[in-house]
């Protein structure tokens, strides 16, 4: 039995080192993944992650020249790992700086409707005080037609009493007149 086992054991021995060769074989250097890792980096950075998500842009362009390092050096796990990670800190600065974005834009949306309100609340103050100034003077036309109004009756009043009083004194001259004429 002991036999056996040691007869297989070096068959198993050239096996596993025939299954490592081609498995190392197989691993390929990740130069499809650095170029997709350094598209992804280079649109967070022209879409402003550099400005809007600094601390995560530097962490992946960063991650991405040490995946670049150790392509070269051929450690392809350890690049395979870092390139991951770079792509990974590249999504956070982009998905940061776009929310930044919406962030402002609807900020800028705000400013513009309240602007907007602003000039309707002016027009409207405008308005208003254009109505008072209206009202104020239809009021003083309207006094004014009183007094001309009553002015016109006094005159009036005056010209009667007037007129009375030249009747009154006709006829009391003729009374009088009269009066001497008959006493004579």
């Amino acid at each position: 039995m002991v036999d056996g086992y040691m007869k297989k054991m070096p068959m198993f021995k050239h096996l596993l080192f025939v299954v490592v060769i081609v498995l190392a074989g197989c691993v390929q250097p990740p130069v499809a993944n650095l170029e997709d890792v350094r598209s992804v980096v280079a649109h967070a950075y022209a879409s402003g992650a550099a400005r809007y998500a600094p601390g995560e842009y530097q962490l992946a362009n960063s991650a991405l020249i040490a995946a670049e390092q150790q392509v070269k050096n051929g450690d392809t796990r350890k690049a395979l790992n870092t390139l991951e990670l770079a792509r990974r800190y590249s999504s956070e600065a982009l998905n940061i700086t776009l929310e930044h974005k919406k962030q402002l834009a609807l900020d800028q949306q705000r400013l513009a409707e309240e602007k907007r309100l602003d000039e309707q609340r002016k027009e409207l103050l405008r308005v208003r005080e254009l109505e008072l100034q209206r009202q104020v003077l239809l009021k003083k036309q309207q006094e004014l037609k009183e007094l001309a109004a009553k002015k016109l009756k006094k005159k009036e009043l005056e010209a009667k009493i007037v007129k009375k009083k030249k009747y009154f004194e006709a006829t009391r001259a003729d009374f009088c007149w009269s009066y001497r004429g008959s006493a004579r």
